[in-house]
């Protein structure tokens, strides 16, 4: 029994031993597997193929002129022109330009030589310089120009402007054009309408010279209100046959003015308020057989004897007497007796 206990005692230990060795050879295998799990980086799926942006779509010559035609004026920008003039079909569309207010600068605005078929162009309170007005010289159907509060242009301006032939009309209000430059204008063949209102720096006297030696002869409308323009430039007035209208409201019509109106017989209307002249020059007006609208709205020479000069003018649709110093009593009898067709503008009320 004892040798029994002594053979199995070596025999437990062993069996002891290699029970301990099975769990360190199991625990260094589970710390294997963990450290490789750790160091594994974790499959990472392969990323979905970024979507491709659509390739953006060249715009149409008509849709450039569509967008441009749509920009309010203050708008467009030397881009949009320059995108427009660029263009080699569909130009001939653009008949009209307005620029006004816009910040165009002189970059810009040289294509629009490529404008061939314009026929009216605002450049009103731009900031375009004399050099621009190189680029109108080759539009041969410019017909209306019109550059009111361009501050950056003067006299020269008119040196080139002078070319453009096919010109009709001519807006220059409140700019700083002078006489001298003025006169540049005096050969145009076609010139019919000329607004200077605002230019306070003439006196007329190169247009009245200008005016007798044959300037001007086709031209309508005249006009230049606030100004000092009526001191001498109307005093050749008669060499204008084909004259129908002067605007001069507060245009400084004096005497000198009725020497020769008398011989511009197309005059239809006058626009004479707020001015100082001798009533009695108002008796050139009897030649005037085609006058239908006189305004002498605050000219204080106008009084009761002056209506002497008026009451033959038949043909009269329409007269302004507001704030001249007459009386209502004259104003009725001129009416009744005299003018009967006439409406007479007097005391805040039509007659």
């Amino acid at each position: 029994m004892l040798f029994l206990r002594s053979r199995s005692l070596p025999l437990l230990c062993l069996l002891m031993l290699a029970a301990t060795g099975c769990d360190k050879v199991q625990q260094a295998i589970d710390e294997q597997t963990g450290e490789t799990a750790e160091s594994v980086d974790p499959v990472t799926p392969p990323a979905a193929p970024a979507e491709m942006a659509p390739a953006a779509t060249a715009k149409t010559p008509q849709q450039i002129i569509d967008a441009f035609l749509a920009l309010p004026s203050h708008e467009r920008t030397d881009a949009h022109l320059q995108e427009l003039t660029a263009l080699e079909e569909g130009l001939e569309q653009i008949t009209e330009l307005n620029l006004a207010n816009s910040s165009v600068t002189d970059a810009g605005f040289a294509g629009v030589k490529n404008l061939t078929s314009l026929k009216t162009a605002n450049l009103s309170q731009t900031r375009l310089s004399n050099a621009a007005f190189a680029a109108l010289t080759e539009l041969t159907q410019l017909e209306e120009l019109t550059l009111d509060g361009m501050v950056n242009v003067d006299g020269a301006a008119l040196e080139t402007i002078k070319e453009v032939e096919s010109l009709r009309s001519l807006k220059m209000t409140n700019t700083v054009i002078g006489d001298v430059a003025l006169v540049s204008l005096a050969e145009l063949p076609h010139l019919e309408l000329l607004h200077i209102d605002g230019v306070r720096n003439m006196a007329g006297r190169p247009f009245a010279d200008a005016a007798k030696k044959g300037g001007f002869k086709e031209l309508r409308e005249l006009s230049f209100s606030g100004t000092q323009f009526g001191t001498y430039g109307l005093e050749n007035v008669g060499s204008l046959k084909s004259l129908e209208v002067i605007r001069a409201q507060g245009g400084e019509i004096n005497d000198g003015t009725f020497l020769t109106i008398g011989a511009c017989t197309n005059l239809r209307e006058l626009y004479f308020q707020n001015n100082s002249f001798n009533p009695n020059s108002l008796k050139a007006l009897q030649r005037l057989r085609n006058l239908e609208v006189l305004r002498l709205d605050g000219c204080n020479s106008i009084v009761d004897p002056s209506f002497d000069m008026l009451k033959s003018l038949k043909g009269l649709r329409e007269l302004g007497l507001e704030g001249c110093p007459c009386t209502p009593a004259a104003v009725e009898q001129l009416k009744t007796k005299f003018l009967k067709e006439t409406a007479i503008h007097y005391g805040g009320k039509t007659l």
